[in-house]
């Protein structure tokens, strides 16, 4: 092999697909990041369900309990997960 482009995807298994708060997908922006034309930051509970950071944010000011089952919320946001999208797409060029 002289050259090659590899294409790596894989994806989170989260327990809820859409924002419980805005209700649009967790592999779109949300609505307030649509709106500035930004990527969305995930954040996951230790009880699995997941928001835009921007949606979670103003409600854990007031409650610190998941707002689906009312677990106390603790972030279990994997290291590699913050800052990206659900699904992340690397292309790397190999010579």
């Amino acid at each position: 092999v002289i050259d090659a482009n590899l294409i790596a995807t894989w994806r989170y298994k989260l327990q809820n697909s859409d924002c419980a708060i805005c209700f649009s997908s967790l592999s779109s922006p949300s609505v307030i990041d649509l709106q500035k034309g930004n990527d969305s930051e995930i954040v996951i509970g230790i009880c699995g369900h997941s928001y835009h950071h921007v949606c979670i944010t103003p409600w854990l000011r007031e409650n610190n309990r998941c707002p689906l089952c009312s677990s106390k919320w603790e972030d279990n946001t994997p290291t590699k997960f913050s800052n990206k999208k659900i699904e992340e797409v690397f292309i790397k060029k190999i010579k």
